[in-house]
């Protein structure tokens, strides 16, 4: 096709250039394959002037973003000769942006074929297949091209990147380490590193790369988050205390990360810093939230008169705060003044009457002082309340189990309870107790192994159940070891103790 354009702020020297570099190019292939066709005779090939001015029509119309042209003068080219690994390569380019991606991967192919050791032509095969999920045949691209140049910081991240994918981690972490020697510092490298060793359970590894990479962008919140998470996760309450700081500098406004810092200053051995710090929060703001979080920390400290006094300092401002009341309930809990609890927890629940948190306390609380009656009265009036409440169903059956009482209708509440959490491990706990009074000793521990499943670090009082259970089996050493496994979590248990003692 010869189709006339003007050349528009091109100079005669571009042309020139144009001119020499790809006659040169369509002149070679052609060469070679003339010389690959037996049949015929070898010889010289002279370029016809039709197929150069197809071809530079093409560079000029690609260059200039009109893809669609491009296409026609390339789709000319190839019509009058085919040889040219160039030709197929821009056609391929052209069909890409203009989003033909079947047309632009079936002329890479061709490309390909006739010229297989070209990285270019093979980089954005590479990039096509991943583009359209093919990993496999990307992957085969990219340990080509990382085979043929290795010190490729942007090839050896890819292939990395698909061969984590596909879990051939032990491959991906060779061609890393080789890419980490050689470039310590490249971001993409170290987050390759951090992703890999997290992906292999390695933390170690994972928190040297993460801390270079936070070394590299302090401020990357991304990054901050992520080794916040393992700090806490490792229990490094120290590093992720300070993580947290840095996070809530950075994002003020982001409530997950105060909250995180608040509980780790709350826990932290070091009560003065973080009594300095609610302190000022405070005095920037007199909010809720921060009355709240310094009279927590005066609690966990077991500094109950400064709680109190934070307390009643908060109640001059607000009021009507619910919240004040339950926590100044379970400071005087603390400090075993019963009456003055549960008038502050009933203060609370009169202010807040759809808080069941506050309702379950009170229950709780009556229990403990063995107010029977009214601690069951008050579970059943939340059931009739709100009959999706399976804390109340649970709690008032582990009540009867406790004093071996109504152990049929305890039974009933809670399979209600398991039928709204079915996975709850204090319910699993409540059943299988409530078995263990009816006798039922081979059930009763499947139920409470079970809870012990869906529980992380373990729970004194399901280790205690089990131990009684292998106890009344008559095998005093498994009984024994879930003894200790209860004392360890709880030392100063003296029920445990006395359970001890008695072997």
């Amino acid at each position: 096709m010869n189709t006339k354009i003007k050349y528009i702020h091109i100079t005669s020297v571009l042309l020139i250039i144009f001119l020499f570099h790809n006659c040169a190019s369509i002149s070679k292939n052609i060469r070679v394959k003339k010389q690959q066709e037996p049949v015929e005779e070898t010889k010289d090939f002279d370029i016809s002037p039709s197929i150069l001015e197809s071809f530079l029509n093409g560079e000029i119309y690609y260059m200039n973003k009109n893809y669609a042209k491009a296409i026609i003068e390339y789709q000319e080219v190839i019509s009058q000769d085919s040889s040219s690994a160039r030709v197929y390569f821009q056609l391929a380019k052209s069909y890409l942006n203009l989003n033909k991606h079947n047309q632009g991967l079936k002329n890479l192919k061709i490309a390909k074929r006739k010229e297989p050791h070209n990285t270019e032509i093979r980089k954005l095969l590479a990039d096509l297949y991943l583009q359209k999920d093919n990993l496999n045949k990307s992957l085969a691209e990219y340990k080509y091209l990382y085979q043929k140049n290795p010190d490729d910081a942007k090839i050896g991240y890819r292939y990395s990147w698909i061969l984590t994918r596909q879990q051939k981690y032990d491959t991906a972490k060779k061609v890393l380490d080789d890419l980490y020697k050689k470039h310590p510092r490249k971001a993409n490298i170290l987050k390759q590193m951090t992703r890999l060793n997290l992906k292999m359970g390695q933390l170690d590894s994972t928190k040297k790369y993460l801390d270079q990479l936070i070394q590299l962008k302090p401020n990357n919140e991304k990054y901050l988050s992520l080794r916040g998470k393992i700090a806490l996760g490792e229990d490094e309450l120290g590093t992720a205390r300070f993580i947290y700081e840095r996070l809530v500098n950075l994002n003020p406004e982001k409530d997950r990360y105060r909250k995180i810092l608040n509980d780790l200053l709350i826990n932290s051995t070091d009560f003065n810093k973080a009594e300095k710090y609610f302190k000022n929060q405070l005095k920037s703001s007199s909010d809720t939230s921060n009355y709240i979080n310094l009279i927590n920390l005066y609690r966990k400290h077991e500094k109950f008169e400064k709680a109190l006094s934070r307390i009643n300092s908060g109640l001059k401002k607000y009021s009507d705060y619910s919240h004040f009341y339950f926590l100044k309930g379970s400071v005087y809990s603390s400090l075993n003044k019963n009456q003055k609890a549960i008038k502050n927890y009933q203060k609370a629940y009169q202010l807040s009457p759809d808080n069941l948190q506050y309702a379950h306390t009170i229950a709780n609380f009556w229990e403990k002082m063995k107010n029977f009656d009214k601690s069951d009265s008050l579970y059943k009036e939340l059931i009739k309340k709100n009959p999706q409440d399976a804390i109340s169903y649970n709690n008032l059956a582990y009540s009867y189990a406790v004093r071996e009482i109504n152990l049929d209708k305890a039974i009933q509440y809670v399979n209600k309870a398991l039928s709204i959490e079915p996975k709850n491990p204090s319910f699993l706990d409540t059943k299988g107790w409530i078995l263990y009074k009816k006798g039922n000793l081979k059930k009763a521990k499947n139920l409470i192994q079970q809870s012990l499943e869906n529980i992380n670090n373990g729970n004194a009082e399901i280790y205690e159940h089990l131990g009684d259970i292998f106890h009344e089996l008559n095998k005093p050493e498994k009984a024994r070891d879930f003894y200790e496994k209860a004392q360890k979590i709880e030392p100063n248990n003296k029920r445990i103790q006395n359970k001890l003692t008695n072997f």
